[in-house]
């Protein structure tokens, strides 16, 4: 698999697409290069960023598909080089789209917490979800639906400094969208840790 994501990200490197992307942006990033843009939304390409040195960045997101709202909640833990240190994909039966953002989130800090190996690491968790990151960072919840899931998340920033929630665009958040969606597909959970 590695050896065909860097095949393609050097195809694109060199012919036209990603010519002004860095190599291994377009590695981190190469399925957003592979999209038809006939049929994808016209978007500008925002790579992954990796966070800085000694800290790491976890990118989450939930997938609630169709009129059953079958829903699944993804994510993927890097550090500065892009390894992955964790990730992963669960089916969390039927919510909306919110619902499944806030339980990516709050997924996430869970892992982060209960792993005494990440005590004291700065984990900035990022979700392209502006609405639920707002609800988080302020006094305001939106609806009552939201209370708990809200409070649980704001309870683990405040009870561990560690952490911080950000907003980010999807187009950056490729990867957890990919595991949030075969969550929702609910192709079986999955959740491995890496080597630190």
């Amino acid at each position: 698999m590695d050896t065909i994501q860097f095949r393609t990200a050097w195809w694109f490197k060199h012919h036209g697409c990603g010519s002004l992307v860095p190599l291994t942006s377009l590695l981190q990033n190469v399925s957003e290069f592979c999209k038809d843009p006939l049929k994808s939304k016209k978007q500008a390409f925002e790579p992954w960023v990796p966070p800085v040195a000694g800290s790491l960045k976890f990118n989450v997101d939930g997938s609630s598909r169709g009129q059953s709202r079958s829903s699944g909640i993804g994510g993927v833990l890097r550090n500065n080089t892009g390894m992955v240190q964790c990730l992963f994909s669960l089916f969390v039966g039927n919510q909306d789209a919110i619902t499944a953002e806030l339980m990516a989130i709050d997924y996430a800090c869970s892992l982060c917490v209960a792993n005494p190996s990440l005590r004291g690491v700065n984990i900035e968790i990022v979700s392209h979800s502006l609405l639920a990151v707002t609800w988080i960072n302020s006094d305001q919840v939106g609806s009552l639906a939201y209370v708990n899931l809200v409070y649980g998340i704001r309870d683990y920033l405040r009870n561990y400094d560690v952490l911080s929630v950000r907003f980010s665009s999807r187009t950056s958040n490729s990867y957890a969208d990919s595991l949030a969606k075969k969550g929702s597909n609910n192709e079986g959970d999955l959740i491995q840790w890496g080597s630190f």
